[in-house]
């Protein structure tokens, strides 16, 4: 998937690069933002809690917070402290942000 996203972004570099500070400081693109960013928080948010249930933890707290006015998803993932197996820690640490890489290499 990382080289499939490499490979796009390298044909239409020109697309992605002409204007950058136009393109994403534009009054559509931020409100694109404002309502796609809780969403890719969300799949975040549930890819901690997902790990941390796959490996016998209890997730105790979710919620929604208002950071910078906007409604972004938490998870309380501190369960995976007590996982013996470090490579389960890690993998519940990782595995939001692996969530968003997926995302982005999407089409």
């Amino acid at each position: 998937m990382v080289a499939l996203g490499i490979l796009f972004a390298t044909l239409h570099w020109t697309a992605l690069t002409n204007n950058l500070s136009d393109q994403v400081l534009g009054v559509e693109n931020l409100f694109l933002m404002a309502l796609v960013y809780p969403v890719i928080k969300l799949a975040h948010e549930l890819g901690h809690g997902w790990a941390v249930k796959r490996w016998g933890g209890e997730v105790h707290e979710m919620g929604i917070m208002l950071l910078i006015f906007i409604p972004v998803p938490y998870v309380d993932a501190s369960a995976a402290t007590s996982f013996s197996n470090k490579y389960q820690r890690m993998i519940v640490g990782a595995i939001g942000v692996l969530a968003e890489l997926f995302m982005a290499l999407l089409p």
